[in-house]
């Protein structure tokens, strides 16, 4: 009888990717669009190990659209790369705090088999802006896969095995604690044909606003404002040019850095439970980067006031109103504290017989979301009423269909300018 040794000891395995302590597998795609692997493992590894390494059996719909990389391009310093990633929301109009929060998110997804969380994003606000932001992110997170809803049929379709990023199109309240349940690794569930295990990365569409339900869970939340203008087309051309720019360096950088991610000993230990292992899974995943990580507390310095904020969108509304009423008042102050804006709310919604109120700090987070960025001085935190601040209230305001009261909108040069470019 033939000796065949140990060839059918081995355990033949579909993988998504494997970073091991010598080498890695990772799966690409090769010069003709074929699904292959990057083995760099030393021959003695691979003859001892007890898996065979396969590329996985993907129907033809999805492996049409998972995005994968080709074979790695150098990544450079970390700096420039997430400078780079966060070029790509700057110039399609999102504002600099939502751009950064976008490159964490897409960053974080390379090492999701390494954190102790699965990275998970919710996205509140107008749907078109909502979908060109999941659009962009599927070019730059690890094995992109997007789909318009999910539910349990969707996910017994899934190939949860090769670790994709799950872009979904729209999140039902009712999936809220599935999202929230399998943020954490070994998030086993049971479908028709047995359990399956639910832990991967997600960004998803929530609607205008964000439902009770998710305070208290390790979860990135986004709130979306209405586009400044004309809201831009992502062209296959672009989206393909984007993809194949960075899939091969985030890869890169997944391949050189995945020790130190697991590794890293980032903490944020002033922040509450579930902000604190959502700083540190962020916070590892930008190595070599000390600037960055500085950044992360006051990154997630409001997750958890504008996730319990009730109706957030008619508190930028509200805070819009304000604003405007700073830039129709004197026209020679031109600081704006954040606690002004806070007052000037206050009797905004006294006078409409509102008696809920918003404190200080939240009304910072609401001012950030409409893509201003109040600086401290020695007086607090504060803005400049320059022209430029000056125009974009004004087209904020007219987008959010705030009212201009007739007599401040009569000689103001600025709602001139903004009805004059609607026209």
């Amino acid at each position: 009888m033939p000796d065949f040794g140990d060839a059918f000891l081995q355990e033949v395995w579909e993988t998504g990717g494997e970073v091991f302590e010598h080498g890695y597998v990772e799966l690409i795609r090769d010069a003709s669009g074929s699904l292959a692997l990057l083995d760099s493992r030393p021959k003695k590894v691979i003859d001892d190990d007890a898996r065979t390494y396969v590329t996985p059996e993907l129907h033809a719909s999805i492996n049409e659209v998972l995005v994968l990389p080709t074979e790695p391009v150098r990544c450079g310093p970390t700096t420039k790369l997430f400078e780079k990633i966060c070029e790509v929301f700057l110039e399609y109009g999102f504002p600099v705090d939502q751009a950064n929060l976008f490159a964490h998110f897409a960053v974080s997804t390379w090492f999701t088999d390494v954190l102790p969380i699965a990275p998970c994003l919710l996205i509140a606000g107008p749907r078109p802006e909502a979908h060109l932001s999941l659009r962009l992110l599927n070019c730059l997170v690890r094995h992109g896969l997007r789909i318009a809803d999910v539910n349990s049929s969707i996910l017994k379709c899934t190939p949860l095995h090769v670790q994709p990023t799950l872009l979904i199109g729209h999140l039902q309240q009712s999936m809220y604690r599935l999202v929230a349940m399998s943020v954490y690794p070994d998030s086993y569930v049971p479908l028709q044909d047995g359990w399956v295990d639910l832990y991967c990365a997600k960004a998803a569409y929530a609607g205008i606003t964000i439902a009770d339900g998710l305070a208290g869970e390790p979860i990135l939340t986004v709130n979306l404002s209405p586009c400044r203008k004309r809201l831009p087309v992502i062209s296959s051309a672009t989206r393909q040019a984007i993809t194949a720019n960075f899939q091969p360096r985030l890869l890169d950088y997944r391949l050189r850095y995945s020790g130190a991610v697991r590794n890293s000993d980032f903490d944020v230990p002033t922040l509450p439970s579930s902000l604190r292992i959502l700083a540190q899974a962020l916070g590892s995943c930008v190595v070599e980067a000390p600037e960055l990580q500085t950044n992360i507390p006051e990154l997630l310095g409001g997750q958890q006031e504008l996730l319990g904020a009730d109706n957030w969108v008619e508190s930028q509304r509200v805070a819009l109103e304000a604003l405007l009423r700073h830039c129709h008042g004197d026209p020679t102050s031109c600081r704006v504290g954040v606690g002004q804006i806070a007052d000037t709310v206050a009797m905004i919604r006294k006078n409409s017989e509102e008696t809920s109120k918003i404190k200080p700090k939240l009304m910072g987070h609401l001012i950030r979301t409409l893509g201003f960025s109040p600086k401290r001085d020695t007086q607090g935190y504060a803005f400049f009423l320059t022209d430029d601040v000056r125009r974009r209230i004004h087209k904020l305001a007219r987008a959010y269909e705030v009212e201009v009261a007739a007599n401040a909108g009569m000689s103001c040069s600025y709602c001139a300018e903004t009805a004059e470019a609607d026209s």
